[in-house]
Parts: C-alpha cells; sequence; structure tokens
C-alpha cells in the first residue's frame, strides 16, 4: 500500500488501497499460482487411486511459449516431477532458458505444428 495514493483516492477517509502485485510470483506471472495448483491437484488424485503417499515420478506436459511453461516447470520441479514445454522455436530466448533452468525439458517444433485444428 501507498499512503499518498491512499489520501489521494480516499481523502481524509480511512481508506487503503492493496496492491497485488503479480511481477513478484516466483516466475514473475501469476500463472505459477495455476501451475501449482494444477500440480497439487493432479499429485493429490493419484495419490488417492494408488492408496499411497508415495508416486513414481508424474511427468507433466504442456504447451507454452512463456510464463505458464515456467510456472508449471517450477511447480513440477518442486514436487519433484519432471516437466515437458512444448514451446515454437521462435519462443523468447528467455522465456525457453528459464522453462529449462526451472528443470524442464523443452521441445521446440515449428509455429504450425502447435496450432490445433
Amino acid at each position: 500500500t501507498c499512503r499518498t495514493i491512499d489520501s489521494q483516492v480516499f481523502g481524509d477517509d480511512d481508506g487503503r488501497i492493496l496492491f497485488k502485485c503479480e511481477n513478484f510470483q516466483r516466475v514473475g506471472a501469476f500463472k505459477f499460482r495455476g501451475a501449482c495448483n494444477a500440480v497439487a491437484a493432479v499429485l493429490e488424485r493419484k495419490r488417492e487411486e494408488a492408496g499411497t503417499a508415495e508416486l513414481a515420478p508424474v511427468r507433466f506436459v504442456t504447451e507454452s511459449s512463456g510464463n505458464h511453461g515456467q510456472g508449471l516447470a517450477l511447480a513440477a520441479k518442486l514436487q519433484g516431477h519432471p516437466a515437458v514445454v512444448v514451446v515454437p522455436n521462435d519462443a523468447p530466448k528467455v522465456k525457453v532458458e528459464a522453462m529449462e533452468g526451472y528443470g524442464a525439458e523443452v521441445v521446440q517444433v515449428p509455429p504450425e505444428e502447435r496450432k490445433s485444428e
């Protein structure tokens, strides 16, 4: 929050504005939270199906050219599972390097191969 902004919006009232800065998320976007929730839900379902807390590695696969791929890569890594991210071969290098840095296997394909029919 910021007192200057609070006073400009609310004047002498006691209101406050709170900011939810997604750029402070671990991968720089809100996609990380969604990926964490998805990975946790899949693993919980697999544990229930198996009737045990111990699981063989679950490979998470997604298609992304950026933030979602980074989020899934990190979420899977934090849970001890591998991730594969399919990206267009013209994806920004910084995004691809981030996915790899989070432990994902990155598979690059021509952009036209990503389009579904």
